[in-house]
């Protein structure tokens, strides 16, 4: 007691005043979400690591699908190619992976119904399921992601982002404005016509890419090139500090 009442008054109210600016100032400071937070928040986001895909299982791939019969002496094997090169003209993604025996392919024919007068010919009915098999699941591995056959990735986000803006929304809300490239693979950029990857393909499947013949990819051709692509974070302020509530626009 004695050694606190021999210290001067003024300093040391000073130095108590101090403490408590300091301490309200790191208080008030934490609430605000900086750039450098947002950014690695977001990059080490599992929604923002999830790869751009091939997807390969269809919402109604369970269900059998009618494939008309040429002749009456078509061949069940002849059926399953006409089947299979119906899917490969509809979509392109799913041609190249093909051609390049990225996928297996399950086909199960169902049912047949009989010729019905001239007018109605006979179908045959088939389940038709693509699998991406070992080699296609390599793509997987090399992104350093578990592997599945139900898809392929073709690109995935910039490991850099640029944060653009951040609104703060109340004490424990903010919207994070930033923008992200895509980074292809050797898959990817087959469905880019600028790249080399792309004119090794057949003449047949470039075509099919340009949207000249069949059906082209279902997000039209691929353009990766160092394109700046727009997305927003929406994130939120827990005790433990700043989280990702979800990811839009991307």
């Amino acid at each position: 007691m004695r050694f606190i009442t021999k210290l001067p008054i003024i300093p040391f109210a000073f130095l108590l005043f101090l403490f408590l600016l300091m301490v309200n100032f790191s208080g008030c400071n934490s609430k605000e979400l900086s750039r450098s937070k947002a950014e690695s928040l977001i990059t080490a986001s599992t929604e923002f690591k999830y790869p751009v895909v091939i997807d390969l299982k269809r919402a109604n791939e369970e269900e059998a699908l009618p494939r008309e019969k040429k002749s009456d002496s078509e061949t069940i094997d002849e059926s399953k190619i006409t089947d299979l090169n119906g899917y490969l003209q509809d979509d392109a993604q799913i041609a190249v992976v093909h051609h390049l025996g990225l996928i297996s392919i399950e086909q199960m024919m169902t049912k047949e119904t009989p010729k019905v007068g001239v007018q109605v010919p006979p179908y045959r009915y088939f389940v038709t399921k693509f699998r991406a098999n070992d080699k296609g699941k390599a793509f997987w591995k090399e992104m350093g992601l578990e592997a599945t056959d139900e898809s392929i990735p073709i690109a995935r986000k910039s490991e850099s982002i640029n944060i653009t803006g951040i609104t703060q929304q109340g004490d424990n809300q903010a919207v994070v404005d930033f923008t992200y490239q895509f980074v292809p693979n050797s898959l990817g950029k087959m469905f880019d016509p600028s790249t080399s990857e792309f004119k090794s393909l057949p003449v047949e499947l470039q075509n099919q890419i340009l949207g000249k013949t069949g059906a082209p990819p279902r997000n039209r051709t691929a353009n990766w090139s160092s394109q700046d692509r727009k997305a927003k974070a929406l994130m939120r302020l827990f005790d433990d500090g700043w989280r990702i509530e979800r990811i839009l626009n991307y």
